[in-house]
């Protein structure tokens, strides 16, 4: 089971889940800091924003560390996995983290 802390603009996970889909067609950004895509669940724990102008209109949907916690998504509910290059992102092997990720497309 994930830990994770949903922002305040969603009252649940599961109105998270219906604001951005259907299981299946989700979309998600692992390590998107305040540069979420449209369309996208953000997940990020903003340990390396610092870069980054401060977007709270932009936050990620979930705040949790992607080094140490599965993902919290059913398997085959995502649809089109992370666009950024990984490894830079965590420390976990590229594989393991697919794996976690169950199944997602590679981008």
């Amino acid at each position: 089971m994930s830990r994770f802390t949903l922002h305040e603009r969603h009252a649940s996970f599961e109105a998270l889940l219906r604001a951005y889909g259907v299981p299946g067609e989700l979309k998600i950004d692992l390590g998107c800091g305040y540069s979420k895509p449209d369309g996208y669940i953000g997940l990020d724990n903003l340990s390396v924003v610092s870069t980054q102008e401060v977007r709270p209109d932009n936050a990620p949907d979930i705040l949790m560390d992607l080094n140490d916690q599965p993902l919290p998504f059913a398997s085959d509910s995502v649809a089109v996995g992370p666009a950024h290059p990984l490894p830079l992102r965590t420390n976990l092997p590229l594989q393991q983290l697919l794996r976690d990720a169950h199944d997602l497309p590679a981008a």
